[in-house]
């Protein structure tokens, strides 16, 4: 798995919608907005969506979560 690339493949659930970042807008069309298609570094939403579709896999191969509280006794 490609760990540096993990959260880039999470597919969003709802529209999200950016502005041109500042030295590539399109040239006569400054005004545009871009709708994402995928995650991408720095969304609030990406851990959520990556987290979901990592907890939906593991599903498939009937692994379970472990809810346990730890503590550390240093």
């Amino acid at each position: 798995m490609d760990v540096k690339c993990a959260f880039l493949n999470g597919e969003l659930n709802k529209d999200i919608y950016m502005t041109q970042p500042d030295g590539y807008e399109a040239i006569g069309q400054k005004n545009l907005t871009y709708k994402l298609k995928k995650t991408m570094f720095r969304l609030k939403q990406t851990q959520r969506v990556w987290n979901e579709k990592i907890n939906g896999f593991f599903k498939k191969l009937v692994f379970s979560r472990v809810n346990q509280n730890i503590e550390f006794i240093f």
